[in-house]
């Protein structure tokens, strides 16, 4: 199954009654060996254990036979001779439904039984791939590829034939100037001009195309590369059609392979991630202080999401939030008793990051997991903020 947006807000409303069991797990053949993904069969041994002590007949009964029946999946997804970097399977313990699929990106060794499925670990691995675009542009034409959770493919390519049949290089007389004689010049560098103004209306005939793909998809973001004239050529006019301002960079890739163009320009894509992770925090950070759109802080966040009016949920993976959940479900921090409920009557949760999520995808809205750079701004913060709708 292919991985998208829509998937990861399918699975983080995917709840059971007895729960969901979620399984990530990397096998990298360069790396494994006898005795990995220990931590995952040792988790399905806690959830067994968790079931025998503490869950009623009922359930600890439906747990140990839905892990039993999952065995043959499981052991197929620990399976170094199967393709896949990263791989999830997500399965509820009652209803019988199951979601599996591979990314090429690393995941956690884990397993987890919720009362939802357990999305975490994979909001903070895809936020490290999300989805975005090379434009590589050279004399020979432009090729556009997308590049997402680790892998990379064509989505336009256009190959530039300049024809020149009718004007090729040659010498001849030059007219006369200023009463001056006739000399024989070269004709080279006019034909060179006439050459470069055919490749730069190629690119202008492209650009509607580029543009057009580029809206069309859902990258976070464009890097363009390649001849630096075509670069500015073809930025600028990408520009003005998407409203958005592409990043440049020199390094040329036109007609590569497009996992090997991906693999070539990881470190520039890399760089302008983490560039942009902290950007997003700033501004994020600083709408808040001036009391605009954005709010900072688990308190505030929290506000924001009971109130559904958070439009992306900015967070820093490495931390962990308690708190606790009212019977409608809205979130608080941990300590805090909302006016109205009874005490009695909150749930408490310990992975109040994991709620939050789910409850940001439920209302539309984007998720991302900061680089630990990035998320260093926010860490007189809790860690946390969000960019509201209003």
């Amino acid at each position: 199954m292919e991985f998208n947006e829509g998937l990861l807000r399918k699975l983080a409303a995917m709840g059971d009654a007895y729960g969901v069991l979620s399984v990530y797990v990397t096998v990298d053949p360069r790396e494994d060996a006898p005795g990995a993904h220990v931590r995952v069969r040792n988790d399905l041994a806690a959830i067994r254990e968790r079931a025998r002590n503490a869950m009623p007949r009922d359930q600890r009964m439906a747990v140990e036979a839905r892990i039993e029946g999952l065995r043959e999946p499981i052991e197929e997804l620990l399976d170094a001779t199967e393709s896949g970097l990263g791989r999830v399977l997500f399965a509820t313990v009652a209803g019988g439904e199951s979601e599996s699929f591979r990314l090429q990106v690393r995941m956690p060794d884990m397993a987890v039984l919720d009362e939802f499925a357990y999305v975490r670990p994979l909001v903070a691995a895809t936020s490290e791939t999300a989805p975005e675009g090379i434009v590589a542009v050279a004399r020979g034409g432009v090729h556009l590829v997308d590049v997402r959770y680790g892998m990379a493919g064509d989505v336009y390519r256009s190959d530039f034939d300049v024809d020149t049949d009718d004007w090729r290089s040659k010498r001849g007389p030059a007219s006369s100037r200023s009463g001056k004689g006739q000399s024989v010049v070269s004709h080279t560098d006019r034909f060179e001009d006439r050459v470069e103004a055919n490749i730069a209306r190629l690119m202008r005939d492209a650009a509607p195309r580029v543009a057009e793909t580029v809206r069309d998809r859902d990258w976070e973001r464009v890097t363009i590369t390649g001849d630096p004239r075509l670069v500015d050529l073809i930025a600028g006019d990408l520009a003005q059609r998407t409203g958005e301002d592409p990043v440049r960079a020199e390094l040329n890739v036109f007609g590569f392979p497009a996992q090997r163009m991906a693999e070539e320009m990881r470190p520039v894509l890399e760089e302008t991630r983490k560039r942009d992770d902290r950007a997003l925090a700033e501004r994020v950070r600083d709408a808040a202080r001036a009391g605009t759109t954005a709010a900072t802080g688990l308190h505030d966040t929290l506000g924001g999401l009971n109130e559904r009016r958070v439009e992306r949920l900015i967070l820093d993976p490495e931390r962990t939030w308690r708190g606790s959940r009212t019977p409608d479900g809205l979130l608080f921090p941990d300590g805090q008793v909302p006016p109205d409920v009874p005490e009695g009557d909150l749930t408490p949760v310990a992975d109040l990051g994991e709620r939050m999520i789910e409850r940001a995808l439920a209302s539309d809205a984007r998720v991302t997991a900061l680089d630990p750079d990035a998320a260093g701004i926010l860490a007189d913060s809790d860690g946390i903020a969000a960019q509201l709708r209003w």
